[in-house]
């Protein structure tokens, strides 16, 4: 499955950090392979949470990948060699380097989502807007689309048109093969307005709009770099990320439909 987190507002709404809760909720409890990557590498956020941004290691890098790919020197199944290893089941595609021609970059993910079959879950952060080429291929291909927004009257409004922009950009047989868009209400705060408020506003039904609750622990521990040891914790169900878990629960729930799971995976305990 292909998961892309698009934001209605870049920089306003979260995107990478949703896209790195998702990732990592899938890779610990689904008992699955999950690739986790983005489009934009002049951001380095993506890497830097994962305590990755210093990587010099040529193998991690994209340029030296499609270089590899377009000279038939490595194969799709040789690929997961070439990541970075966040954990055992988690992959990570970044690069240090933005010289990678678009149309190579293009030819790579449309390989990673359609061909690839060392992953079960591809996530992608679609940093680089709605109105990029890449965008809209990688748009075009995915089973899902999360949206994420925030308490605020014009989010909300942006985001019911990227909405209609995704679904007016892709073909419609594609349409019909129900690709599936969902809202996310990142930092969510029941005092500013409950969850069926905005999702009335988005034109929703409340068991569609997926939330994330606000909390300023989770975000400092992401900050440092040591996001996975923020949701090993949070998983597990400590007290002071209960609703994060909560949350990322019903968000694979809602994801994954029949396949969903939840186990963690190290000793196998159940959430």
């Amino acid at each position: 499955m292909n998961i892309s987190v698009i934001s209605p507002v870049h920089g306003q709404t979260g995107n990478t950090t949703v896209a790195l809760m998702l990732a990592h909720a899938l890779a610990l409890t689904q008992r699955k392979n999950i690739c986790l990557t983005h489009l934009n590498f002049n951001d380095p956020s993506l890497a830097s949470a994962l305590g990755e941004e210093n990587t010099g290691d040529a193998s991690t890098s994209l340029t030296h990948i499609v270089k590899m790919l377009k000279n038939d020197s490595l194969n799709f199944e040789e690929l997961p060699n070439y990541a970075i290893k966040v954990f055992p089941g988690l992959d990570l595609y970044t690069s240090n380097q933005v010289t990678i021609e678009q149309q190579e970059l293009l030819s790579f993910y449309e390989s990673l989502l359609t061909n690839m079959t060392a992953y079960n879950h591809v996530v992608v952060d679609i940093d680089s807007g709605i109105y990029s080429s890449l965008s809209k291929s990688i748009l075009g291909i995915s089973d899902v689309v999360i949206i994420p927004v925030t308490h605020n009257t014009y989010i909300f409004d942006k985001a019911k048109k990227l909405k209609d922009e995704i679904l007016n950009s892709i073909s419609r047989a594609r349409r019909r093969r129900e690709i599936k868009i969902y809202y996310l209400l990142n930092h969510y705060n029941p005092k500013i307005s409950s969850y069926r408020q905005v999702a009335r506003q988005l034109g929703v039904k409340p068991s569609k709009l997926l939330t994330l609750h606000s909390n300023f622990g989770f975000v400092q521990v992401c900050n440092s770099g040591k996001t996975s040891d923020a949701f090993a914790v949070s998983l597990r169900g400590k007290t002071q990320f209960a609703d994060i878990r909560s949350d990322l629960k019903l968000a694979c729930k809602v994801i994954l439909r029949k396949e969903f799971i939840w186990e963690l995976k190290k000793g196998g305990e159940t959430l």
